[in-house]
């Protein structure tokens, strides 16, 4: 069966070892434990080299260590790399800020890449990104490239080892960011059906008091 081949931004690397996000530590170091396993063909880039080049040097080390543990190719930057992230500057898929964000998702896409992975939801893993990059492979003529966020590579049964997330009293942002993960990882392996399904039966009960609230 051909392996799946995975583009893994800096993040991913990043978060290797980042004690103060537990959960996403967690989920990266469930995935490591799958590319030493050689479940997925991995593919990084130069320009994971010169970002993590800025990392203290206690933080290096132990990435270092990390990456020792796995294969993977590492792909070149080159003027068809440049030009192509250039593009998606060019059509609005992000600002020029971004333009390496472009350059990650540019290099997988010319490697062949099936998917890339990042933790990066601002500017990588949204809507607005997944559907400016399928606008411009289409264009293009490149296959399609898939975004997602780590946790949505863990398999099986070790996608559903993320615990359902402790929620604060003040209900914000961060909150709202777990349970959305959460969600997403159950509902990876579901049918249409079945996420419907489990979206309602998650509403009933606000549903309930708003309706008893109406007749008040």
């Amino acid at each position: 069966m051909k392996k799946l081949k995975v583009y893994l931004d800096t993040s991913v690397v990043s978060y290797l070892y980042q004690e103060d996000a537990f959960e996403r530590m967690q989920d990266t170091l469930a995935l490591w434990e799958l590319f030493r396993q050689e479940v997925y063909e991995v593919y990084i880039s130069d320009i994971i080299l010169r970002e993590i080049d800025r990392c203290t040097e206690e933080k290096l080390r132990v990435l270092l260590d990390y990456m020792k543990q796995i294969k993977y190719h590492v792909i070149e930057t080159d003027k068809d790399i440049v030009e192509l992230a250039g593009k998606f500057i060019d059509f609005g898929v992000l600002r020029e800020k971004s333009f390496d964000d472009c350059q990650h998702i540019a290099a997988a896409i010319l490697a062949g890449c099936d998917v890339i992975i990042s933790w990066n939801f601002k500017h990588i893993v949204n809507v607005k990104t997944v559907k400016g990059v399928k606008i411009i492979t289409t264009m293009e003529g490149y296959k399609d490239l898939l975004i997602y966020p780590p946790s949505a590579l863990l398999e099986g049964d070790m996608s559903m080892m993320m615990t359902e997330p402790i929620v604060s009293k003040k209900f914000d942002v961060e909150d709202i960011r777990k349970i959305r993960e959460y969600n997403s990882l159950r509902h990876i392996n579901m049918t249409p059906e079945e996420i419907i399904a489990d979206t309602k039966k998650g509403a009933e009960r606000i549903m309930e008091l708003l309706q008893k609230e109406q007749c008040v």
